[in-house]
């Protein structure tokens, strides 16, 4: 079933036409899939989370989303890491670096009434892992923190083989 918000179609059972498993895209872990094919230009559902003013109050920056208020302003929101209740959180990026995963973005993020919402870009088929754009800085800003932490892990390594 489907029902209108802003003129947006808006699935109102999301868990209904998706499911979680293993993702296609290599070390990310789980992910959505589609269990029926969904419509371009379908709101999946609202992003479920906590809005937040301070970005040095975040809990868990991998799932945070950042964007614009009506009346707040510039805002993030610390999701509720659940697929029960936020199966959205779950919906893997694409990374633009790697040119085989170019073509799979499939929804993307938009605010309707002060609500961040997945929409779908394109048709998705029965079978089809839904693929968001988490943003270019995303992907530079892992592999930051993924240096970081080889250079620490190395420094303990030597650390202990120099005792």
């Amino acid at each position: 079933m489907i029902h209108k918000i802003n003129n947006h179609d808006c699935l109102n059972e999301l868990h209904d036409h998706i499911e979680l498993k293993k993702s296609n895209i290599e070390n990310a872990g789980l992910g959505v899939f589609a269990r029926t094919d969904i419509p371009s230009d379908t709101l999946l559902g609202w992003y479920r989370g906590q809005i937040i003013e301070g970005e040095d109050l975040l809990i868990d920056k991998d799932y945070s989303w950042s964007y614009t208020h009506s009346y707040l302003g510039k805002v993030r929101i610390e999701p509720v890491v659940s697929y029960p209740a936020n199966p959205l959180c779950y919906v893997n990026g694409v990374n633009w670096e790697e040119i085989e995963q170019q073509d799979l973005q499939n929804c993307k993020m938009i605010t309707v009434n002060n609500r961040l919402y997945y929409i779908t870009i394109k048709e998705i088929k029965k079978g089809t892992e839904l693929i968001v754009d988490y943003g270019k800085k995303y992907f530079r800003f892992r592999k930051i923190i993924q240096i970081q932490k080889d250079a620490k892990q190395q420094i303990k390594t030597k650390s202990r083989s120099s005792n």
